[in-house]
């Protein structure tokens, strides 16, 4: 039976998405007709870019390379690139939202451990966990 439709979020900045989608691969041999989707959530930045001195273009610069940086992940994974979302926004509410609408039926993120005690998961990662219509799996990431 396994799982029909996998959300995978990803950071497109590391090698921790390659280990993201490798588990959402694990889990497809369950039912190989099951669809894997990527999602990256761009993180808004103009109304802080003045203090910088950034153009208040950043956000489209930034959702160009993440369009590219996506691109190329798909290609690297054989992933259809239809089957891949570019958002500016909150991480955790554009996840949530598309999770929801999509009826997907598991999320599968990253969760950073930390060495200090309390903090197993990031913020993002917490929330999903807590609040997702669906099953979440949090994959641990090793930071460097």
């Amino acid at each position: 039976m396994g799982y029909h439709k996998i959300l995978v979020a990803v950071s497109l900045s590391t090698d921790e998405d390659d280990c993201l989608i490798k588990k959402a691969l694990e889990i497809k041999k369950l039912n190989p007709k099951a669809q894997i989707y990527l999602l990256n959530a761009v993180e808004y930045t103009d109304s802080y870019s003045h203090i910088a001195g950034v153009s208040d273009d950043i956000d489209k610069v930034i959702f160009s390379y993440a369009s590219e940086a996506m691109a190329k992940l798909c290609k690297k994974f054989r992933i259809d690139k239809e089957r891949s979302i570019i958002e500016i926004g909150a991480a955790k509410n554009i996840i949530l939202n598309h999770a929801e609408k999509g009826k997907f039926d598991l999320i599968v993120l990253g969760g950073h451990s930390k060495n200090s005690f309390g903090f197993i998961l990031g913020s993002t990662a917490n929330r999903v966990l807590n609040t997702a219509p669906c099953d979440v799996l949090s994959v641990k990431l090793d930071e460097s």
